[in-house]
């Protein structure tokens, strides 16, 4: 009886969160109460339009297929929270894919940043329409479709633009590495600490409007500061992941000319950016490697406290999405600076869920 119950319940909220979802207009109560739900299982099915439904599952496929650390977070979320979340996680994995699946091909990857730009202007203009995109080629239709419909979706009445924006000009520093001409955009530790708010910090405070919007919307804050305070840590643990990103894909981002290690540092070693494309698996390189996640544990231990200061229900889901993707860095370090050859580092399935009990029960393991 008390499984059935459960299984119940699971089954009233689910209908009532699809509702949501398919509804045309935006999400007033954000809170689903148990008698609204269990009264929600006599109303009528949501409508027939299935394009959020087939979207919100593409968006679940792609995230279990390209960020393991993301996919468990988002599980861990409920509600209208965590399918905003799974679209944002989603629109970030979708141009992130354009632009790397480019390759050399930098006039192509600059069309999807531009076209991205155009999408979420419109978007946030509330204007639908798509432009109207034709090509001859499918592949490229494809993909223009996904990015729109990537766009679509996107909860932009929660979020806010600038971040998104800020996103794009990080993708664009990617376009400014060109190994054959000595260019290397990341020089100082001014330029690694930019790039990282771009691609990272941003996606942070996106993560954080949302929070905002469903637990101190229309609320009063004390202090007033609060929000500003937290969103500060947040983009500073931001920092963190993607320091721990860069450290983890040094040979990868080798192999395509890239090199994320400050040409400061390098230089500090009597290396060149060239040394690294070349050797990057040396003893030196792994050196650096060590003090980039020496730095995202600073950035890590700066922020972590801060997650007690967000909402109770969002706490645990968080610090088990941040300390799996941190474990990333305490495998590198076990492993003494060498990386898995040919596939990209993972962490093994019963340590991430490890990592993710402990963090839920705000336990060390």
């Amino acid at each position: 009886m008390v499984v059935g119950g459960l299984i119940g319940c699971d089954y009233a909220f689910g209908i009532e969160e699809l509702r949501r979802l398919c509804a045309k207009t935006d999400v007033q109560k954000k809170d689903i109460f148990l008698k609204d739900a269990l009264l929600g299982i006599f109303k009528p099915l949501p409508g027939t339009d299935t394009a959020a439904k087939d979207e919100l599952a593409r968006a679940v496929k792609r995230l279990q297929a390209k960020s393991e650390s993301m996919f468990l977070g988002s599980a861990l979320f409920h509600g209208n929270l965590r399918i905003d979340l799974i679209f944002l996680y989603s629109f970030c994995r979708v141009v992130d894919d354009l632009v790397d699946d480019s390759g050399y091909d930098k006039e192509q990857a600059r069309y999807w940043i531009r076209n991205c730009s155009i999408a979420l202007n419109n978007r946030f203009k509330n204007d639908q329409t798509t432009g109207g995109a034709k090509f001859n080629d499918p592949t490229m239709a494809l993909k223009y479709n996904e990015l729109q419909s990537s766009v679509d979706h996107l909860p932009v009445s929660r979020l806010s633009r600038e971040p998104l924006h800020d996103l794009l000009k990080g993708f664009e520093m990617d376009l400014e590495f060109d190994y054959t001409k000595g260019c290397f955009p990341i020089r100082d530790e001014v330029d690694l600490d930019l790039y990282a708010s771009r691609v990272a910090s941003t996606i942070a405070a996106l993560i954080l409007d949302l929070v905002y919007y469903y637990y101190y919307h229309n609320k009063p804050i004390h202090p007033p500061d609060h929000l500003e305070h937290v969103t500060k840590a947040g983009k500073e643990m931001g920092k963190a992941l993607q320091l721990v990103n860069i450290a983890r894909d040094i040979r990868r981002d080798a192999a395509i000319g890239r090199v994320y290690i400050p040409t400061s540092w390098l230089r500090e070693t009597g290396l060149t950016p060239i040394d690294v494309i070349h050797r990057p698996t040396s003893a030196d390189v792994y050196r650096l490697q060590e003090r980039l996640l020496e730095k995202a544990n600073i950035c890590y231990t700066a922020a972590r406290d801060t997650i007690e200061e967000l909402p109770h229900s969002v706490r645990g889901p968080i610090r088990a999405t941040v300390d799996s993707y941190m474990e990333i860095g305490r495998i590198l370090r076990e492993k003494k600076g060498k990386n898995l050859e040919g596939a990209k580092l993972s962490v093994p399935l019963w340590r991430r869920l490890l990592v993710a009990w402990s963090a839920m029960l705000q336990k060390k393991y």
